[in-house]
């Protein structure tokens, strides 16, 4: 009786330590993710500013020059 129980035990320990895993290995692209998003937040910032100081004519410039190709 006393195996069963232990047994018994172990079965519902399975689960959750499994569940466990499975979460902890989620974790890792989503930390990867946030990591990259904070990277193209910070790329997005320095070409706003790069554009920023652009002229608008040589923008337009640049399209119609881009259009041409």
């Amino acid at each position: 009786m006393c195996h069963q129980r232990e047994k018994a035990k172990e079965d519902d320990i399975q689960p959750r330590v499994r569940t466990q895993v499975a979460y902890a290995e989620t974790k890792a692209p989503r930390r990867a993710m946030v990591t990259e998003n904070a990277q193209l937040k910070e790329e997005t910032s320095q070409l706003r500013l790069l554009l920023s100081d652009i002229p608008y004519s040589t923008l337009r410039d640049l399209e119609h020059a881009l259009a041409d190709d």
